[in-house]
């Protein structure tokens, strides 16, 4: 239990938190004890994370899968809708959100959480930039096969929330093709996964395939195991010009 006083600050500051907002006091008090001060911005911070004419009230960064499914609990206890938010690269792909009360930003769970070179295969964090999980392979000589646009912003859970596929697909395969299994969190804050962390995988329904491109309807990613590729030892590319479009064509 926390001493009176701290719990009469907290909630201070709770009520400072949803100052003409739809949050109510007692809900951005448990963000804050949650997430801490670090954790939660609102104000001119939270204008960052606006879509079209929608803007949260309340923007949560938790640093870990604990605090994800905290944020998710409590906005499922108060009626609150969650956008989940990774580099914002990509954020309007899709229909604008009709309710948007908090966005859950989730840049800091950003880490490896398993390589194997030998194997191909490496589970990260949702939160990871596509262009760093990149770097922290290129030293194994391999990479992710998929090129979506703005890759130095994308993270890997937004590319696999947006099924978003550049031109390597013609290769490699799509997001579907490339990822073995997710950990996801749901909208009342429960934990499940799907697939493996192997390439070998033939158990009960492939529901991996579903949250590709489900564009966090089903649920915030928290991680994803991804089918690695040899990155080629040469790369080339054609530049090709006409004088108008129709000789292009």
């Amino acid at each position: 239990m926390q001493p009176r006083e701290d719990l009469s600050r907290a909630g201070e500051r709770g009520a400072r938190l949803v100052t003409g907002s739809g949050v109510g006091t007692d809900t951005a008090t448990a963000l804050l004890d949650a997430l801490g001060s670090e954790g939660v911005r609102t104000g001119a911070a939270a204008a960052e994370y606006r879509l079209g004419d929608a803007e949260p009230a309340v923007v949560a960064l938790p640093r870990d899968e604990e605090g994800v499914s905290r944020v998710l609990a409590l906005a499922w206890e108060s009626g609150l809708a969650v956008v989940p938010w990774g580099g914002g690269a990509h954020q309007t792909v899709g229909r604008p959100p009709t309710r948007y009360d908090v966005a859950l930003d989730l840049r800091r769970l950003n880490g490896i959480v398993a390589y194997e070179p030998a194997d191909m295969t490496a589970t990260v964090q949702a939160g990871i930039r596509l262009a760093d999980l990149h770097t922290r392979l290129g030293d194994a000589g391999q990479f992710w096969p998929l090129d979506p646009s703005l890759a130095d912003r994308a993270t890997v859970g937004g590319v696999v929330a947006a099924d978003l596929n550049g031109p390597l697909r013609c290769r490699y395969g799509t997001v579907r093709d490339l990822v073995l299994g997710v950990r996801v969190a749901h909208a009342d804050g429960t934990v499940t996964k799907a697939g493996a962390r192997v390439v070998k995988n033939a158990t009960a329904y492939n529901l991996t395939r579903l949250y590709a491109g489900s564009h966090g309807t089903l649920g915030v990613l928290l991680e994803a195991t991804l089918r690695l590729q040899p990155r080629p030892a040469v790369e080339e590319g054609w530049w090709l010009a006409g004088g108008t479009v129709e000789t292009c064509h």
